[in-house]
Formats: structure tokens, C-alpha cells, sequence
């Protein structure tokens, strides 16, 4: 066990099969180098550690047939804003169920106390050794974005403000985006990625790699308008971390909505247009099997 100023890593709780691949002291180190060198390295990923109201035990993690990696809360009460319920995880486009921000209990049982969190990440899944592997839709992936993405959900369930709303209210329309705490930690993983000089992957569902637009409508586009009214509400929520996130300049991190809701201006930074979804297309794929439960796996 490796234990950081912000992390403790347990490589003993690997999944059998990963054994062979990761005996605990070598994923343990693998880990540790990660968290030291990439993500200590960068001021978006930096001012994460630093708003972390506990420890975030990091395990090894087994496949997942919709994850790579995920967080979880100790206890979804405490990470659930006070007198909020507890949301269902899923707004998959093709789940015939469709739960999008449906309650997942008769009662609301946030407490808003913030909660301890766990980080499931196997740096092999995504990356082999330090160089992207491909994915579907041919944009790479790197381990330590990936850890970045989970580290956004552990550091919302520490201040107990972590609630899964739809992106959109208009059910026509996902943007890509498969919640507001995915989009969240897409969001931040972004600027992470700009920030490092890596490829930004345009939306929570799609990997092809951004694109800068002009944006002559500003706030009147309808995703910007989106960007801005969620942004606002991270403020509220972490109001000390969206301000420090809004201070990375542009020469050092291109991409950055906190920025832009700072200052108002939407010309171009954060005019990216994602994935636009008209209508929720349940044939488009086989149904993946019954939802995760939201207590238990946040990707």
C-alpha cells in the first residue's frame, strides 16, 4: 500500500484475473507515478487533489462492460445534497427503460456531509505504457485522463453535492452527455487534456477529437446556454475550486468553460459543438442489461 497527501493505494484488492498483469506492488507504483507526474503536474488536476475533503482510496478494477473505470461514494447519502434523493446513474440514448433523473428511493436521503470515495482504475485498461491505445471512434484514450474523469466524481461526493440531472431538460436532446456529473467530470477531463496537450474527446459518448467553431450566437446557442446555467451551479456548489479552475490561462489550457462563464465570452473557446441527439434512438443497439445501481458505480 502506497499512501499520498491525497490517495491511498491498495494494489491487494485486484480482481483475479488481473493477477497476472498487476501483482500489488507494481500497480501500486504504476498508480503512484501517475498521480506524482501527470496528475500532480497540471493546475486543473492539482486544484482536484487539493479540494478533496478525504482520502480517495485507488484499486485496481475489473472489466466492465460500459467502463474502463469508476467511482464510488462510501455512502450515497452523505454525497447527495442535503434533502436531495438519490438519482438514478443511467441516461443511456438506448435503454428502453430510459430512468433518466428518475429518484432511485421513495425518499429523499441526502445529508449533503460529503462522503469518502473510491477510485476503481487499472492504468494497463487505457494505456500501455504511456501511449494511447484506440478506441471506438478512433480517438486514443490516456490512463491518466482517465483517472482525472473519476477524480471529478470523488471530489463531488467529499463536498456532498453530487446529483445526476439531465443534461438538457428537453428529453429530445442528450448532447452527448449521459448526465450532469458526467458531464462534469467530461468537462474537467477536458480541460485536463487540453491543459496536457492531448486530444479532447467532443462529448461523454463520443471520442473524435473536438473542434474550435465560431460561435456568433454566444449564450444564445443552445448548448452554451446549457455550458453556462451548469457552470453557474458548480460555483454555487464548489465555489472555491470553480474559481481556481477559472484562473488557468488561455495560453496553458485552451479549453476552459469555468473561464469563460468568468469572463463572457463564448466566441470561440467553448463553442465545441457535441454529439446533438433528436430523439432517443432505442433500436440503434442492443439494451446493455439491467441499469447499475446509483449507490454503487459512477463512471
Amino acid at each position: 500500500m502506497i499512501e499520498l497527501p491525497h490517495f491511498v493505494i491498495d494494489g491487494t484488492k485486484a480482481p483475479k484475473h488481473h493477477l497476472d498483469r498487476w501483482d500489488p506492488g507494481r500497480y501500486e507504483l504504476a498508480v503512484a507515478y501517475i498521480i506524482r507526474t501527470l496528475v500532480g503536474g497540471f493546475e486543473v488536476s492539482r486544484a482536484l487533489e487539493q479540494h478533496l475533503r478525504h482520502k480517495a482510496l485507488v484499486h485496481p478494477c475489473a472489466p466492465h462492460p460500459h467502463a474502463i473505470a469508476w467511482a464510488s461514494a462510501d455512502s450515497a447519502d452523505d454525497a447527495t445534497p442535503q434533502g436531495e434523493y438519490q438519482r438514478s446513474s443511467r441516461d443511456h440514448e438506448w435503454t428502453p427503460w430510459d430512468d433518466t433523473g428518475l429518484p432511485s428511493r421513495d425518499n429523499p436521503t441526502g445529508t449533503g456531509l460529503g462522503s469518502a470515495g473510491r477510485i476503481a482504475f487499472t492504468p494497463s485498461d487505457s494505456q500501455r505504457p504511456n501511449a494511447p491505445i484506440p478506441r471506438t471512434g478512433g480517438a486514443p484514450q490516456y490512463a491518466d485522463a482517465v483517472f482525472v474523469h473519476e477524480l471529478v466524481h470523488v471530489v463531488r461526493f467529499s463536498h456532498g453535492v453530487f446529483t445526476q440531472l439531465r443534461f438538457d431538460p428537453d428529453r429530445r436532446r442528450s448532447w452527448g452527455m449521459e448526465n450532469t456529473e458526467e458531464y462534469y467530470a467530461w468537462m474537467i477531463e477536458g480541460m485536463y487534456c487540453s491543459q496536457r496537450g492531448i486530444p479532447v474527446r467532443r462529448s461523454y459518448h463520443d471520442w473524435s477529437r473536438q473542434r474550435f467553431e465560431d460561435n456568433p450566437r454566444g449564450r444564445g446557442n443552445p448548448y452554451v446556454g446549457l455550458q453556462h446555467y451548469w457552470v453557474e451551479r458548480f460555483f454555487r456548489e464548489i465555489p472555491t475550486l470553480a474559481r481556481a479552475l477559472a484562473s488557468i490561462p488561455e495560453p496553458r489550457c485552451q479549453f476552459n468553460p469555468f473561464r469563460d462563464y468568468v469572463t463572457g465570452d463564448y466566441r470561440r473557446s467553448s463553442t465545441i459543438r457535441p454529439v446533438y441527439s433528436a430523439a432517443h434512438p432505442i433500436a440503434a443497439r442492443p439494451p446493455p442489461g439491467p441499469p447499475i445501481p446509483s449507490s454503487d458505480i459512477f463512471d
